[in-house]
């Protein structure tokens, strides 16, 4: 009986050590030539989310309670930003959903300028998660892009062509 717990002990610290949990998250970029908007979803772990905060300003937070808004934007403010060689275009935050996995994010861009050399950066969660990417879909008039950013390359170029 000892050896069989033993070795199931045994094993499963094998497995732990082995196991591995990826950072990941994904955002879906959509131009909406009618209203010369970007149509921002940000889907993300929400415990890695809330890890970030926490760190960022020294404040444990549920996700899922709405006066959760102001620390989520302000989060999102410090390391999202879409903008061009003229400006940094200015992102409004419209709102979030929980659920006990993930955490969805979404935020419009207006006025947005597809003629002009626009990037895209993403620093977020990368100051807690060093093997933390982004994988980035932009739409734009129905033709997808798809890349990955990441804390050594947190830009990219939003190619329209």
């Amino acid at each position: 009986m000892k050896k069989s717990f033993l070795l199931g002990f045994i094993l499963l610290l094998v497995f732990q050590a082995n196991a591995h949990k990826f950072y990941t998250s994904i955002t879906d970029i959509n131009y909406n030539s009618n209203s010369n908007s970007l149509e921002i979803i940000m889907k993300f772990f929400i415990d890695d989310f809330e890890l970030a905060i926490k760190e960022k300003y020294n404040q444990p937070i549920s996700l899922s309670l709405d006066e959760s808004d102001s620390l989520v934007e302000a989060y999102l403010d410090s390391g999202f930003k879409i903008f061009s060689k003229k400006k940094e275009y200015k992102s409004t935050y419209i709102g979030k959903e929980a659920d006990k996995d993930y955490l969805w994010v979404y935020i419009e861009i207006l006025n947005f300028k597809p003629k002009e050399e626009n990037y895209i950066e993403n620093k977020l969660l990368t100051e807690v998660f060093e093997d933390q990417t982004h994988q980035i879909n932009f739409d734009f008039n129905s033709s997808m892009k798809t890349f990955t950013l990441s804390k050594g390359s947190p830009k990219a170029y939003l190619d329209i062509n």
